[in-house]
């Protein structure tokens, strides 16, 4: 358990500290979470670690990331902000089972698919994000509050 624990607050703090050179924000927690059981993963899936022992931990970590997609995802995409309650109940039930999948079923290419799906992950909620949105990841401001900001500036 002290490993995964102080993966998670070393993991933290450097996400943070990213966050200072980054052009777009990252969730700290977010990266610490799944950065942290990515790497319990690989160790177990390399023998570096005993995967009995770790897999309660990668679990725990794997369903929290499923509950900050489903989070994640309803702040960046329009169409699950408006549906937040399917949106939510898909991404659960999709992701609790495949994170027990990919568990049960860990191997170098499990591996692999799982990082992908990180990486991908992580362009959608952070980078696709800030590019579209305002600087350093802002979610993207509606037109119409945009021309009443700048009606504002210019009054005065």
């Amino acid at each position: 358990m002290a490993i995964t624990i102080v993966s998670l607050l070393v993991l933290t703090g450097a996400a943070w500290l990213a966050n200072r050179a980054l052009p777009f924000l990252i969730c700290p927690i977010c990266a610490a979470v799944s950065g942290t059981w990515l790497w319990l993963c690989a160790a177990s899936v390399f023998g570096l670690l005993p995967a009995a022992a770790y897999q309660p931990f990668i679990l725990l970590l794997m369903g929290g990331t499923v509950v900050g997609v489903a989070y994640q995802g309803e702040r960046s995409f329009a169409w699950a902000g408006r549906w937040p309650l399917l949106w939510k109940t898909a991404i659960i039930s999709i992701g609790i089972p495949a994170a027990f999948w990919a568990v049960a079923l860990a191997s170098p290419a499990t591996l692999a698919l799982e990082a992908t799906a990180l990486a991908a992950l992580a362009y959608f909620f952070f980078v696709r994000r800030a590019a579209e949105g305002g600087p350093r990841g802002e979610p993207p401001m509606p037109a119409r509050v945009k021309e009443l900001e700048d009606k504002l500036e210019q009054c005065c």
